[in-house]
């Protein structure tokens, strides 16, 4: 709703009010002369009664709304309030992290595993070799993306990175339609696109510096998820 449409029921709430109050006082008054008593403001009020409180409870909530319109007019306190409703939903969406991240770590940590003859991966002995800087979830387009590294002194692998993340993921494919997963839905069934595989591997990035091999994830599990899931595929194959 825009100001002008707000003013226009204010006037009209004014309007019908006004005729209210003068058909109201107008019975007053006929009554005043009917029984022979004195017209009063307060006898006006006691007359009025009810409709007299929802008169001030409706005048009341409008100057509350025209307050709150005045507000979200301004593009600073827009800004703000956008802010506040990211956070909100980030800290909604970052309740799932703790009950997804061990699975997800166990899934990835066993595709790699099983197609490491190929890969060439300097894996540990374990799934723990995957959280070298621990878990470091990402919020972004409102997604989860879990993350993961690999301790890699240098390349082992003879293609570029994009390559690698297509690798895996059709090794994440082929495992979640032939095992699936444990404790977690292979699949998420979209409203709109059917059924998605739930893992995808959103970047897969080597960092010289550092000497680590970093793993974006997302668990698919929301249509959030999803619209990002197809846009990406998009862009990587356009």
């Amino acid at each position: 709703m825009n100001k002008k449409s707000f003013k226009r029921i204010v006037y009209i709430f004014l309007a019908v009010a006004l005729i209210a109050f003068l058909i109201l006082a107008g019975a007053y008054i006929e009554d005043c002369h009917k029984y022979g008593t004195s017209f009063s403001f307060f006898g006006l009020i006691s007359y009025l009664g009810v409709g007299l409180m929802c008169f001030l409870f409706v005048a009341l909530l409008l100057a509350f709304l025209l307050a709150i319109l005045q507000l979200t007019d301004n593009k600073s306190i827009k800004s703000a309030l956008r802010l506040i409703a990211k956070q909100i939903t980030i800290k909604s969406k970052m309740k799932v992290v703790n009950s997804v991240y061990p699975s997800l770590l166990y899934f990835l940590y066993d595709v790699l595993q099983s197609n490491n003859e190929f890969l060439k991966l300097p894996l540990g002995k374990d799934c723990s070799s995957l959280l070298k800087e621990g878990y470091n979830p990402l919020c972004v387009d409102n997604c989860i993306f879990y993350t993961f590294q690999i301790i890699m002194p240098k390349k082992s692998y003879d293609f570029d990175e994009d390559t690698l993340k297509q690798i895996i993921q059709s090794y994440i494919e082929a495992q979640l339609l032939n095992y699936g997963m444990v404790n977690l839905p292979s699949y998420y069934n979209s409203k709109s696109y059917g059924m998605i595989p739930s893992v995808y591997i959103e970047k897969v990035v080597y960092n010289e510096e550092q000497h680590l091999l970093k793993f974006a994830v997302m668990y698919i599990s929301c249509e959030d998820d999803v619209r990002h899931y197809i846009k990406s595929k998009r862009e990587m194959n356009s």
